[in-house]
């Protein structure tokens, strides 16, 4: 707005205009021109204004529902682990009472002791029967 004065007074100023004044409605013809100037920059801020509130409310919507999923992927999550380890203490459970030596003998299984020394080359135990 204070550019629209700027111009204004600029044009004011001006000893051209100052003769051109003098003639009959020309400063009623600047103060029409100097209001419809208003007029479409009023127009062009609440069109800006608008476009930029539904850009917010957009925005904001997508946010919130990024943040849902993402809480609700986490709770699925949660779930899943918290069956799996359940289901591992029971399928522990089993073992246990089906062979209570089972983890000496997994120490020395063939399959441990591979995975054991692909691991690291510090073990080489064997299994001795």
């Amino acid at each position: 707005m204070n550019l629209i004065n700027n111009l204004s007074d600029d044009l004011t100023q001006d000893g051209d205009l100052e003769r051109v004044k003098t003639l009959k409605g020309v400063e009623d013809e600047i103060q029409k021109f100097q209001e419809q100037i208003k007029e479409i920059v009023d127009q062009l801020q609440k069109s800006i204004i608008a476009k930029n509130k539904v850009k917010i409310h957009n925005t904001e919507k997508f946010m919130e529902a990024v943040k849902f999923r993402e809480n609700q992927s986490e709770e699925q999550t949660i779930k899943i682990l918290r069956k799996l380890y359940n289901l591992k203490k029971k399928v522990f459970k089993i073992i246990d009472e089906n062979n209570p030596k089972w983890r000496e003998e997994a120490v020395f299984s063939p399959i441990f002791l591979t995975l054991r020394n692909r691991s690291s080359s510090k073990f080489t135990r064997t299994r001795t029967n």
